[in-house]
């Protein structure tokens, strides 16, 4: 596509003040398309991919996040939906020039009063139920699309399968405080179906908010769940195990997202520190019940097996109060058997088993690690 003075100065002034946190090779944008190019592309009128995007405090990242929104190249309509959590900094102003230079695509809900401190989930309470589109894709507002073939890709390979209503791909996943890259996410060097008790399970590693597409009949699924849950402190995991349920999921083997982790305010921020992380477990333990006395009866199993590997890892963890883990492995007495509930029960209360428990593990992994050659 040609550029011409217009876009070129939309080019310009779209990317100042941007942080570019990622190598050249992960980026092969053109200049910003104007609003009329990308609506004259579609063939259609009713948007067909709803963008939900939820944003706080992300001034250093938003511009990028909703340029790679805009650069999806598309034959049918899309609508770009971003939600700003009283930002204090500049991440308003920000997606408001972008909403006034589009304004039949973008539309945004800005918020005077924090809602994710109030305990609203930000995704499946208000985006998911602003959209119109057959298909939602979610992104939060500190990571970006890398792919402008991305939505097209997912749309076609989602409807292509009939029973699925998730599709993901794995992500550039990029550490915000030490610049480390590696690839997230990656389940398969090929287009496959991943199975529902393996999007439950995550044997290798959750799916990031960016890389996945979802359907209507998900989507509603997802906030019938969450409209009768509180207390759940991150809502991605319970929104792919319902996704997933009838199906599976769809997964694309290219990454066309990146993934910041240790951004600030960012969740992957604030899990660093063990009270929190517990606090998760516990919101996360009784999600993973309720789910499966609900929508998920059919995976009860892999759900109990879940929790059963949470609570390990968690009462095996250093820090914390001896009280929370007890606490932890008392409300989740059904995953285990009698002997190993008491094994956990007895690490959980003497700080010395906990160390020794911590050395076996160590000594189990250097026992069976591959030797370097």
């Amino acid at each position: 596509m040609p550029d011409n003075p217009n876009r070129a100065k939309d080019h310009e002034e779209g990317i100042k003040g941007t942080t570019q946190n990622t190598s050249s090779q992960e980026r092969h944008w053109p200049s910003a398309r104007t609003e009329e190019e990308i609506v004259n592309s579609w063939t259609q009128t009713q948007p067909v991919v709803s963008i939900c995007c939820a944003a706080f405090n992300h001034e250093s990242y938003i511009e990028e996040t909703i340029r790679g929104f805009i650069e999806q190249v598309t034959t049918f309509p899309i609508e770009i939906i971003l939600h700003d959590d009283a930002s204090t900094d500049n991440t308003t102003d920000i997606i408001r020039r972008y909403a006034a230079r589009y304004p039949s695509i973008i539309k945004t809900i800005i918020q005077t009063e924090n809602q994710y401190s109030k305990g609203c989930r930000i995704m499946p309470e208000i985006l998911l139920a602003e959209a119109k589109g057959d298909f939602l894709a979610l992104c939060e507002g500190d990571d970006y699309w890398c792919n402008p073939q991305k939505l097209s890709m997912q749309t076609e390979a989602i409807s292509a399968s009939n029973a699925c209503d998730l599709c993901f791909h794995p992500v550039h996943k990029v550490n915000s405080q030490t610049g480390e890259k590696e690839i997230g996410g990656q389940y398969s060097t090929m287009t496959t179906t991943v199975p529902a008790e393996e999007i439950t399970l995550r044997p290798r590693g959750p799916i990031p908010t960016a890389a996945t597409l979802i359907t209507r009949r998900a989507s509603l699924e997802i906030q019938q769940f969450f409209h009768g849950t509180s207390g759940l402190t991150v809502s991605d995991i319970f929104i792919h195990a319902i996704a997933a349920e009838h199906g599976g999921a769809v997964y694309l083997p290219e990454p066309m997202a990146t993934y910041r982790v240790f951004t600030p305010n960012s969740w992957s921020d604030r899990y660093s520190d063990h009270e929190v992380r517990m606090e998760n477990a516990i919101a996360h333990c009784n999600g993973y019940r309720e789910l499966a006395a609900t929508l998920l009866s059919r995976q009860s199993d892999t759900l109990r097996e879940t929790r059963r590997r949470l609570v390990c890892r968690m009462i095996k963890e250093p820090g914390g109060s001896k009280r929370a883990r007890v606490q932890l492995l008392s409300k989740n007495r059904d995953c285990f058997g009698t002997r190993e509930f008491a094994v956990l029960h007895a690490v959980s209360q003497s700080r010395t088993l906990l160390a020794l428990s911590r050395l076996g593990a160590s000594l189990r992994r250097s026992i069976y690690r591959k030797p370097t050659l």
